[in-house]
């Protein structure tokens, strides 16, 4: 079998390699697993360094076969078999052009030595005399320090390469991220991690100004916690303004607020207010648990009450009064039975299970309580969900489906179709109608991802789905019955 062009493959790297026509390619770049003993899924990262240099010989060569003559290879390693790797590739044919490092400030923080700020990139050639590198490009060249800072009459108005040291440094990047004034590489963070502080927000160029590179990034706040499950904008205090709110996998983190706000020169900034200095779990959602016309926090471990004053006048009363395991985001509150009492739909984003909680009456106390009912067990993964009018009928539908790979082919199910899917409620019966969208072998089609989004695209009169995953940014076109 030849691999075919304009596709992505899975699978084992040599053999893959070995699948390609020698000689056919012109640029491979290779981030390999730099033996450490990071926990991937099936591969083993810690392996004897012969075992790790024999493993890198092999697929190497296969890039070495697989390359043009004039082909390029570029390689992302770790301090540990840096030097190793580059002299392992030499020996096989391949010249060394340049030897990058790549500098970051997000890497592990380390105890007992230097926390880890770089990775090493070489870039490495088959003929040291024939090979592409686009230096010529304007696209790619800087201005000297000659023009930028001595005005100097003799510098070249072409500019100069960059230099061998590009800073990943999302804190200091400038907005746009790269201009020819600058003489040293910033790139902006396009897919952060789920470990990350500072929030960002960017600035919309508005109508006739959407052909430009970028647009202007700015910071927003760095709200000084981490283990980010899913953030949300949202109206909470129901004053026309939506707020940003944080959900976070880690238990032990708090549940927090940030209403934004103009600083007295115009610019954007937001005051923080704290629901719980304590007390947050994965999935979220937002509405009126106990009647008192007040919008309240729900959460993977329970809710918190809105205090009477409002929403920003102290720390919001927790209650213990349900569990919901890996909730979804978001966690959707809607009176289905029509009794007056909101009511909770979850799924369970890392295994299997779509779920209402009917709320009855309270207690005494005040206390809530609920019955739990079964939607759908036959999937998994509903790590999001939505909740709006998809067939026309006047009545919002319950959207969801399977995600793909959400624990990196971990999770229950893991393997199973993917699939996308909506739900018709019926309130006099009190039961749901399964409808299928979509359905396509596992990481082969749309599947849901950490968000839905609903609207009329195509103004039809009909609403699609934007669907965002691992399995790639679908758009479902909805042309109606």
């Amino acid at each position: 079998m030849t691999l075919q062009p304009n596709r992505i493959y899975q699978g084992n790297c040599i053999e893959k390699l070995r699948q390609l026509e020698s000689g056919s390619v012109d640029l491979v770049f290779a981030d390999p697993p730099f033996n450490i003993g990071y926990s991937y899924d099936v591969y083993d990262d810690q392996r004897t360094t012969t075992d790790y240099l024999e493993f890198c010989e092999a697929w190497i060569r296969e890039v070495h076969t697989a390359l043009k003559p004039n082909g390029t290879f570029w390689l992302a390693i770790g301090d540990e078999y840096a030097a190793e790797l580059k002299v392992l590739a030499q020996q096989l044919g391949f010249h060394t052009r340049s030897w990058v490092i790549w500098y970051y400030t997000f890497g592990v923080n380390c105890v007992r030595g230097f926390s880890r700020s770089h990775t090493h990139l070489f870039h490495f050639v088959k003929d040291p005399d024939d090979f592409t590198f686009n230096g010529e490009n304007p696209a790619v060249r800087v201005a000297s320090a000659r023009q930028l800072v001595y005005a100097d009459s003799r510098a070249s108005t072409k500019g100069r390469l960059p230099d061998n040291t590009w800073i990943l440094r999302p804190q200091d990047a400038p907005a746009p991220s790269f201009t020819p004034s600058h003489d040293t590489w910033f790139f902006s963070r396009v897919a952060g991690t789920f470990k990350e502080t500072p929030v960002n927000w960017y600035e919309n160029p508005g109508a006739g100004n959407y052909d430009i590179a970028a647009w202007s990034v700015h910071r927003l706040v760095d709200t000084g916690t981490a283990h980010n499950e899913a953030t949300f904008l949202h109206d909470i205090d129901d004053d026309g303004t939506p707020e940003f709110i944080e959900n976070s996998w880690n238990a032990k983190n708090p549940t927090q607020i940030f209403k934004f706000v103009k600083d007295t020169d115009g610019r954007v900034n937001v005051e923080r207010h704290v629901v719980s200095e304590s007390g947050n779990g994965h999935g979220m959602g937002f509405g009126d648990l106990n009647g008192d016309g007040k919008q309240d926090i729900i959460f993977q471990a329970g809710w918190y009450e809105q205090p009477t004053a409002g929403a920003f006048s102290g720390q919001w009363k927790y209650h213990h009064d349900f569990d919901l395991p890996h909730a979804s985001c978001p966690i959707l509150i809607v009176d289905l039975n029509h009794d007056g009492r909101n009511d909770l739909i979850w799924a369970d984003g890392h295994s299997y299970g779509l779920y209402w909680h009917e709320q009855l009456a309270p207690q005494a106390d005040g206390t809530t309580t609920w019955r739990q009912h079964m939607i759908d067990k036959k999937f998994s993964q509903g790590h999001a969900l939505a909740w709006d009018d998809v067939d026309n009928d006047g009545q919002p539908e319950l959207i969801t489906g399977k995600r793909y790979y959400a624990h990196s082919g971990r999770d229950a199910g893991a393997q199973d179709d993917i699939t996308v899917q909506f739900y018709d409620w019926n309130p006099t019966n009190q039961a749901w109608t399964k409808r299928l969208i979509s359905t396509a072998t596992a990481g082969e089609g749309p599947g849901i991802g950490l968000q839905i989004r609903v609207a009329d695209l195509d103004n039809n009169g009909w609403k699609d789905l934007i669907l965002p995953g691992k399995s790639g940014t679908h758009i479902i076109w909805n042309d109606g019955k």
